[in-house]
């Protein structure tokens, strides 16, 4: 297979990049530096997921929150972009694509700020389709996330876009996390929009969660007061020990950024890495795994492992229902891979 083979492959199993030429543009930009597939994804999802960043597809988007002049809770027709949009991330998570009905200034807000395509009827914009994980990843940094993840819990029966357990389950968790540590938070608790570097050295983050890039390997950060959680979600099936090992070892300040396979930090992150371990030294570093599986785990020293049995009243802030809901995901999963296996020996026999 040639190296241009292995590109092809790599970009068009990697969702995240589908949609824009410009994201395709930018990942064959870097490739050809550094002749690195594993690199030029990296620095793609990195640059992607930067709200001040020149490849975020919703500057627009955050630069009129910033500034007080999006219509996301401007009442216009009886409705607001932000319940919208909500909803659409739901609809999203649920079936891979999303239906935003919108006219009139919230249709033109919603072209503006780049959410999706347009639907046309005889020139009058009547809907705005999202067909991308690059928006749904994104909008998780613009979007308070209070009002939404009470409406995922709601939504939990629905069989969730397996592309989309990962993200849905961070907002359940995160928001789960701070609510436990300050029960009074639950209607305030939000994503901060800025760089890791900001949030650290913000005082004004206060119920803030920030979800790192995907390079940087955990999944959820909150800082409280003088302590920093670092947190890594797991939703399988089964995990051996080397898999546990491995989650626990992402919360480790010292494995951020880090390539597991030649075990040194990703080319091209040492700096931004080198610059979050000296900030947190002034921060007593908490680290939490997450974990739904039906395999037995411990987590390793100064790792608190959270599951079912270990607190079995994680979610009952958000509702008491969610583990079992969990639990019921799970079973789907398993009966929809059980139906794949059965349909592809089928086929030989």
């Amino acid at each position: 297979e040639s190296i241009i083979e292995k590109f092809v492959d790599a970009v068009s199993s990697f969702e995240l990049c589908h949609g824009r030429a410009r994201f395709i543009a930018f990942i064959l930009d870097s490739f050809r530096v550094r002749k690195d597939i594993e690199f030029a994804l990296n620095e793609f999802v990195s640059n992607l997921t930067n709200v001040y960043g020149d490849l975020f597809p919703l500057k627009f988007f955050q630069r009129d929150l910033e500034e007080g002049k999006a219509s996301f809770s401007k009442v216009l027709g009886a409705d607001t972009l932000g319940r919208i949009v909500r909803d659409g991330i739901i609809e999203y998570m649920m079936n891979g694509k999303a239906i935003l009905h919108v006219k009139g200034q919230l249709a033109s807000d919603a072209v503006r700020y780049g959410l999706g395509f347009c639907n046309i009827d005889q020139g009058i914009i009547y809907a705005i389709a999202i067909s991308e994980d690059a928006i749904i990843e994104c909008l998780r940094y613009l979007v308070p996330f209070s009002d939404l993840v009470e409406t995922l819990a709601s939504q939990l029966l629905r069989y969730p876009k397996p592309q989309m357990i990962g993200i849905m389950l961070e907002y359940l968790v995160a928001y789960a996390l701070v609510a436990n540590l300050h029960p009074e938070s639950r209607s305030q608790i939000k994503t901060f929009p800025g760089t890791i570097q900001e949030y650290l050295e913000s005082d004004k983050a206060k119920y803030q969660v920030f979800f790192p890039d995907h390079c940087c390997g955990a999944d959820i950060f909150y800082k409280d007061g003088s302590t920093f959680y670092i947190m890594q979600v797991k939703f399988v099936d089964k995990i051996t020990k080397q898999e546990r090992i491995h989650a626990c070892h992402t919360t480790d300040p010292q494995y951020f950024y880090w390539n597991s396979k030649n075990d040194s930090v990703l080319r091209g992150f040492e700096s931004r890495r080198n610059d979050i371990l000296d900030r947190l030294k002034n921060l007593t570093c908490r680290r939490l795994v997450f974990l739904h599986t039906t395999t037995t785990t411990l987590g390793l020293e100064d790792v608190t492992v959270i599951n079912q049995d270990s607190e079995p009243k994680f979610f009952d802030n958000l509702d008491v229902g969610i583990w079992p809901l969990l639990n019921n995901i799970r079973d789907q999963f398993n009966e929809s891979q059980k139906n794949k296996i059965h349909i592809k020996y089928s086929h030989i026999i």
